[in-house]
């Protein structure tokens, strides 16, 4: 990018053509793709949505949540139209994406032992993943491809460590 503006969280396309990444034009936080050839950047969003957004694995859809905090999560169809919601609330930028799925912590989570829930997009089907033994306070879920681990940060005061969840099927 080559304006004034701050851009920040890049993440890459399905398929390497894209950077998404959100930057503050003086209009709130908004998320932002740029070919990855540095040409035909393009606002996605006008909603004052947040940092943190994702392509969808199939990259027909955006995903990102509603607002700045605790919020919905939503899919805005990249190829044009309205958002629709996926998730009534999650926590903020605990979400990540592989395949049909969507893992992510909900807003109704227990600090001290927080459940990781998958929603199939195909199926609509919402399932509880796995438990974590206390809500990490860091932002963002790593999958693997295949579904099987699930990454996530988690800090104190004088670190950080790289946890994992791993072998579920």
């Amino acid at each position: 990018t080559r304006d004034d503006y701050s851009q920040n969280i890049p993440s890459w396309s399905h398929d390497g053509r894209w950077i998404y990444f959100a930057s503050d034009h003086g209009m709130g936080l908004q998320a932002w793709r740029i070919g990855a050839d540095g040409a035909h950047e393009q606002q996605l969003t006008h909603d004052g949505s947040q940092a943190y957004a994702r392509e969808s694995a199939n990259g027909q859809d955006l995903l990102y949540q509603s607002g700045r905090g605790d919020s919905a999560l939503l899919a805005l169809p990249l190829a044009g139209g309205t958002a629709r919601q996926l998730v009534a609330c999650v926590k903020w930028s605990r979400f990540a994406v592989t395949g049909s799925r969507v893992y992510y912590v909900p807003c109704t989570a227990d600090a001290s032992n927080p459940e990781v829930r998958v929603l199939d997009t195909g199926s609509k089907t919402d399932v509880v993943f796995a438990r974590i033994d206390r809500l990490p306070n860091t932002h963002g879920l790593a999958v693997s491809p295949d579904g099987n681990t699930v990454y996530f940060t988690r800090r104190s005061r004088e670190s950080a460590d790289l946890m994992l969840i791993e072998g579920f099927k």
